[in-house]
């Protein structure tokens, strides 16, 4: 997201303005998209907030689903 828009603006397509709008559209596109498919509610699916403590917590899911305890 955001390659073609950015050469459109280098092109003289776009403005940067209009090429920033275009990028923040198609992303919440995506990100919709993606929210679709990863439903929260999907039983194979461990979420992991990010942040302080994520890496032990992956660790510790990681050792759990590989049985490396």
């Amino acid at each position: 997201i955001g390659y073609r828009e950015i050469i459109d603006h280098l092109l003289g397509e776009t403005t940067l303005e209009q090429a920033v709008i275009i990028i923040k559209r198609r992303t919440r596109q995506f990100v919709r998209r993606q929210a679709n498919w990863f439903k929260e509610d999907d039983p194979q699916i461990h979420w992991i907030q990010a942040g302080i403590g994520s890496y032990s917590e992956i660790e510790s899911l990681l050792r759990c689903k590989l049985d490396l305890d």
